[in-house]
């Protein structure tokens, strides 16, 4: 970036991801796609009582941990369950197995139970929930554009900060002299 090239250090950054913008014009959600992780048995979105939610018990520790929750240690002496990749080639057998006994509880008492034991877990949001999320807040990622619509911001953070949002773009070059400046000043050095 132009900034590794002024600065005496590199800067750090992150990017959590982007959030639709189309949501807000229209307020209609888009559809739900398919989970999982190919060669990780569980791990993938269930549904519960009241929505989906993200389970990865993505080794045997987990596995196991995530079975008593359920209240099934059997299935850890169960050949077809007992690693995982034997989980992987049992698939659909434990998921059916495992999905009835997730919708009988919401998903806040599945994520409080799963938390307790240590096992890595999320709901599936949709984009008005995400908007909405305290994390988006603490985040910066929407920001105010002066009308009644707030915009993404960019995703991602430089030195922990996240670049502001510009309302509207410079015109076609009006920035090039003050560029071209900095850039000779640079090579300059």
């Amino acid at each position: 970036m132009w900034s590794m090239h002024r600065c005496s250090r590199p800067r750090s950054g992150g990017c959590p991801g982007t959030l639709p913008v189309c949501f807000q014009a229209s307020r209609e959600l888009p559809g739900r796609r398919a989970t999982g992780a190919r060669g990780i048995v569980p791990y993938q979105a269930f549904d519960c009582a009241d929505g989906p939610l993200i389970v990865a018990a993505s080794n045997d520790r987990l596995f196991a941990k995530f079975a008593r929750v359920l209240g099934h240690p059997e299935w850890l002496e169960d050949p077809r369950f007992n690693t995982n990749p034997q989980r992987v080639m049992n698939q659909s057998a434990l998921v059916a197995l495992i999905e009835p006994l997730m919708k009988r509880e919401p998903s806040a008492e599945w994520q409080k139970r799963l938390d307790a034991a240590g096992v890595p877990n999320s709901p599936i949001q949709d984009i008005s929930e995400v908007l909405v999320h305290p994390q988006t807040e603490a985040l910066n990622i929407l920001q105010d554009a002066g009308d009644t619509m707030k915009l993404m911001g960019l995703p991602l953070s430089l030195d922990g900060k996240r670049p502001p949002l510009r309302n509207l773009a410079p015109p076609l070059g009006a920035d090039n002299e003050k560029w071209r400046e900095a850039k000779e000043a640079v090579d300059a050095k």
